[in-house]
């Protein structure tokens, strides 16, 4: 950029060097910049300020989930985690209404203005990150809540894909079904993605069908416009292709555990369903059934459509499981 370096008052160099070259300490040199920022700020709050947009949106905040869940998996870095729990559950706490839809935007103690297709579909995703990150039912279970949610309300019963508002929005002069990923995925691409992964935990027949249709009223543009439905394609590619369950079961935080995790956390997997498990095979889950732990070790199991390989306890193990067999130089 033209102005880049020149308009904003900045220390161009590491702290370290500029309070070496005054015969100061790092700590020395910030606190003689004290007086000066001072006088700085007084200059400023001269100004108008800029307008502060501190609303919380439902839809960016299920995009958000989904991020800070996944950033936990690779990075094992529990402030992640924490971040989406408390995201998820202030959200559902705060921002339902009493028919269980979600509300679009959130501020000053008050929830506003009925949400959208996205909002349902991305924080839908975001809860089945969660749950694929930490095991916990809770968050699966709300994530379907949230999916028969927008079922209900925004599925186009003469039709395939889903319409953006429902019919408590009211005052509209048609209803629109947007499907075009640009700099945030639409409300059909995230409900596609949705659905398919929930269809695959819950073995939901309903979430699948109304998934792949959905996909086939959009499949002329995918053709043609493939860029213009990148999130769609995830979807259609999850579909279609090879799918794989990694289940580990065992007690969380002890050792022989965290050693298996290691192994799928460091691994891009796409079309790969995570879940973990205390092995007590309660949860209902059909992907959890009989998958529990072998002689009191911690036990992972490798599937391709629900067929298993040989449970195995080892990293090693699991990680030749997940990479296949070497091919031959």
């Amino acid at each position: 950029p033209y102005h880049a370096g020149q308009n904003i008052l900045h220390v161009s160099e590491p702290i370290e060097d500029v309070a070496k070259r005054y015969d100061m300490t790092a700590d020395e040199f910030w606190e003689a910049l004290k007086p000066l920022r001072a006088k700085l700020l007084e200059v400023r709050d001269t100004r108008v300020r800029p307008g502060l947009d501190d609303k919380i949106l439902t839809a960016w905040n299920g995009l958000m989930i989904s991020a800070m869940a996944k950033g936990f998996l690779v990075t094992g870095d529990e402030r992640y985690r924490d971040a989406a729990e408390k995201a998820a559950t202030f959200i559902l706490n705060n921002m339902r209404s009493d028919t269980g839809m979600l509300y679009r935007t959130y501020r000053n103690g008050q929830a506003k203005h009925l949400g959208y297709l996205d909002d349902h579909a991305n924080l839908a995703t975001g809860l089945t990150d969660l749950y694929e990150v930490t095991g916990n039912i809770g968050w699966l279970n709300a994530a379907t809540d949230i999916a028969d949610t927008m079922i209900k309300e925004y599925d186009d019963p003469e039709g395939p894909g889903f319409y953006s508002t429902s019919d408590e929005h009211t005052h509209l002069i048609t209803k629109q079904k947007s499907s075009y990923d640009g700099s945030e995925p639409s409300g059909n691409s995230m409900a596609v993605w949705a659905l398919l992964r929930l269809s695959r935990y819950t073995d939901n027949e309903r979430y699948y069908e109304l998934a792949a249709e959905t996909i086939r009223a959009n499949f002329e543009t995918l053709q043609k416009y493939p860029r213009a439905l990148t999130q769609m394609i995830v979807g259609l590619d999850f579909a279609l292709g090879k799918k794989r369950e990694v289940v580990i079961a065992g007690h969380e935080d002890r050792e022989d555990m965290n050693a298996l995790m290691d192994v799928v956390a460091t691994r891009y997997m796409p079309n790969t369903l995570l879940a973990f498990t205390d092995g007590s095979d309660e949860s209902g889950i059909p992907l959890l059934k009989f998958k529990t732990m072998i002689e009191d070790k911690a036990t992972a199991y490798v599937c391709e459509n629900y067929a298993c390989q040989r449970p195995v306890h080892t990293p090693s193990d699991l990680r030749a499981q997940i990479e296949g067999p070497k091919e031959e130089e």
